[in-house]
């Protein structure tokens, strides 16, 4: 639905006007239609506000989603030991639903540990330049490790309250790091704050075919489930 919606947002005006020709039954105006579709763009962080520079023999700039299938997405964070990340609300709804489950229910042993993690703001850029220059970020990178920390931890059979505690205020002090040192970006049109959601289950997020997958083709140090899933919440 967010992927439908901003291929919408992403059309010429020639394009739009079109579209609205066509549906238009009201006695609104074209022009004031697309002068609303103008404010749902510019309202909308990545929507692709270009113009038709080409004309009407042209082309236009269209944006492709390159996102894998859920399956993959589980095969490569299981492959690698990372954490998938997404801000798709139906590839949320895919980790929510494959999460470990116990006679159909599933349990949560970090729930303090969720409820505390989503009070945090997180500095997102739409930026590219702005992120590979800053991919080497010592406070950056540092989140970045405890989070692999975590995701390490929790897969662990060894899993203790002590690594959490510790967790917490090494955490708060680097988070408290990167707010202040993107605090001259707050108007930058790119730059935004979010919340980061947490999803982790008992025994983590499973899927059978993923599983059969790494027994069939790879070793068997790979995790049989991920720990750990987080979502994008602007």
């Amino acid at each position: 639905m967010e992927q439908n919606k901003r291929s919408f947002l992403n059309l010429s005006k020639e394009q739009a006007l079109s579209i609205f020709r066509k549906a238009n039954k009201s006695d609104i105006s074209d022009e004031d239609l697309y002068r609303g579709y103008q404010e749902l763009a510019l309202n909308d962080v990545q929507a692709l506000l270009q113009e038709d520079i080409f004309g009407k023999y042209g082309g236009q700039l269209q944006t492709i989603n390159f996102v894998p299938t859920f399956e993959m997405s589980m095969f490569i964070s299981q492959l690698t030991g990372s954490i998938p990340i997404t801000n798709s609300r139906i590839r949320w709804k895919e980790f929510s639903d494959h999460q470990h489950k116990e006679l159909g229910i599933p349990s949560y042993n970090h729930q303090q540990l969720t409820n505390f993690l989503q009070t945090f703001n997180f500095r997102m850029s739409q930026d590219v330049g702005f992120v590979y220059e800053n991919r080497g970020n010592k406070t950056i990178k540092r989140i970045r490790e405890l989070f692999l920390e975590l995701n390490n931890n929790i897969s662990s059979p060894n899993s203790n309250k002590k690594f959490i505690k510790n967790f917490k205020s090494k955490f708060i002090a680097n988070n408290k790091k990167q707010l202040e040192e993107f605090k001259d970006k707050d108007k930058d049109q790119y730059m935004y704050e979010a919340k980061l959601l947490f999803l982790i289950p008992n025994k983590g997020i499973v899927n059978n075919k993923v599983r059969r997958l790494l027994i069939q083709n790879t070793s068997d140090k790979c995790s049989m489930d991920v720990p750990i899933a987080i979502f994008i919440s602007i």
